[in-house]
């Protein structure tokens, strides 16, 4: 899988999080909504109450409390409504997204897959056929220098794969 499909994947992790927690807040969020007017170059605060079949209410010093709740649930239904787009958006995409070509080889069931010879090869299969090549190509291990046999004895002892490169 490509880095950035993972990297989109996590970001969607990220906002169902995001929006669990949002709608945690909005849940205790006071009713109504705040609404702001300017008068005489100052703001004035109210909380409109249209939901409850009343009008708008003015919110002075005293509710303070209640215009800086209203103002949090303000921005918590506009981030909202701008994860949910980005959520969409990245659904979108993911399905969009063609299989890479080892996820092609990998889907084959195993009766056609051992006559198909894979442009793109995995890792674990490329490895296993140069390690055959290597293993026919070289005839015995002849070291040029000491530091090769240092080398061979360290790469042997935690088994990683390694084949002196001057015998062919």
């Amino acid at each position: 899988m490509h880095y950035w499909i993972q990297e989109m994947l996590r970001h969607e992790a990220e906002n169902r999080a995001l929006l669990k927690e949002i709608d945690k807040e909005l849940r205790y969020a006071p009713k109504g909504r705040l609404l702001v007017s300017h008068y005489r170059g100052s703001a004035r605060y109210y909380r409109s109450r249209s939901t409850e079949g009343k009008g708008k209410e003015y919110l002075g010093e005293k509710k303070s409390a209640l215009r800086d709740a209203l103002a949090q649930k303000t921005y918590d239904l506009e981030l909202k409504k701008s994860v949910e787009r980005e959520q969409r958006l990245i659904e979108s995409v993911v399905g969009q997204i063609p299989p890479t070509p080892l996820e092609v080889f990998d889907a084959l069931p195993e009766e056609i897959r051992k006559y198909v010879e894979p442009l793109v090869l995995p890792d674990e299969e490329y490895v296993k056929r140069w390690l055959e090549e290597m293993s026919e190509n070289a005839s015995g291990e002849d070291y040029r220098s000491r530091i090769e046999i240092i080398y061979h004895d360290i790469y042997e002892k935690n088994d990683i794969p390694y084949v002196n490169a001057h015998v062919r």
